[in-house]
């Protein structure tokens, strides 16, 4: 008899599309890159189509600071993918960090396996646009500024662990957590950025409606990214260091040379992060007044 998938409304659509997508391995490993190659692509499009957005649509001029306006708008839509069904996933199965793959229903493997490739995909796709094509200098090659180094670093770290999950069939959970509290703030994060950039750079786009607005915007950023930062990351960092080393169970399914990269890499991310909880909690106390000043550099 067949067996009939009882799959959650919210993830039917990845699922299918997961499954219609072309397996093609990396070589010596079981590891699909097409699924993640088309991630990179659709968000690419996505920050094609919303460049011409804010361009056509909202004003703005065609300038180096409208492209990097428009690298939010990808990865908005990255987070608006990955959040909901990141959310609906760790709600339907027993949250244990290490975790092997095969513990769970066939529907659920696919679509976390579909949400590791497309968080791939996405610090593949940021990776090149941002800082290859982004920060290219006619006649000097790629020229980076400072913070781009942390940038990319933290974008291969996120990709190995993820991907290492993939390989071992094991700790996904511990992953997908990280993801889910991290990536949570991001779209508020992303239209705040946005905003901040026509307030501060932009005499032509930031009219009376955004001044009355942005103190909001500002203030519900500020809120949303400092409790997750402060609480939600560190309790689930602790939740998977506690399964992944001090548990038998978790220490015989995660590999031993790889604990130490994904506890680096998972504290290491939320450590990084001090510097905007300070300026969060900054603009708490400030509460709804605006502050921003024309010689502003870029910097939150």
């Amino acid at each position: 008899m067949e067996c009939i998938e009882h799959i959650p409304l919210l993830i039917q659509p990845l699922v299918k599309i997961y499954r219609s997508t072309p397996k093609v391995h990396f070589p010596g490993t079981k590891i699909d890159i097409v699924f993640t190659l088309l991630s990179s692509l659709f968000l690419y499009g996505s920050f094609a189509i919303g460049q011409e957005f804010l361009i056509q649509v909202l004003g703005w001029p065609r300038i180096p600071l409208t492209r990097e306006a428009a690298t939010s708008i990808g990865a908005i839509a990255h987070s608006t993918v990955l959040v909901p069904s990141l959310g609906v996933l760790l709600a339907t199965q027993k949250f244990i960090p290490s975790a092997p793959m095969k513990s769970h229903p066939q529907w659920w493997q696919d679509a976390a396996t579909a949400l590791l490739q497309f968080c791939t995909g996405y610090m593949i796709y940021d990776s090149i646009n941002s800082f290859l094509i982004g920060r290219w200098v006619s006649g000097e090659g790629v020229v980076l500024i400072p913070g781009d180094v942390e940038y990319l670093g933290h974008h291969f770290a996120t990709s190995f662990y993820m991907m290492s999950c993939l390989y071992i069939g094991a700790g996904h959970l511990s992953a997908m957590i990280l993801m889910f509290t991290g990536e949570f703030t991001n779209p508020i994060n992303n239209i705040f950025l946005i905003c901040r950039m026509a307030m501060i750079q932009l005499d032509c786009c930031n009219g009376p409606w955004l001044q009355a607005v942005y103190p909001y915007i500002e203030l519900t950023f500020a809120w949303m990214y400092a409790v997750f930062r402060i609480f939600c990351g560190p309790m689930s960092a602790a939740l998977n260091t506690y399964d992944i080393v001090f548990t038998k169970e978790g220490r015989s399914r995660i590999p031993a040379l790889l604990i130490p990269f994904w506890l680096i890499m998972s504290w290491g991310v939320l450590i990084g992060s001090i510097p905007w909880i300070i300026d969060c909690i900054d603009m708490i106390k400030d509460g709804l007044v605006v502050k921003y000043h024309k010689d502003y550099d870029g910097e939150l």
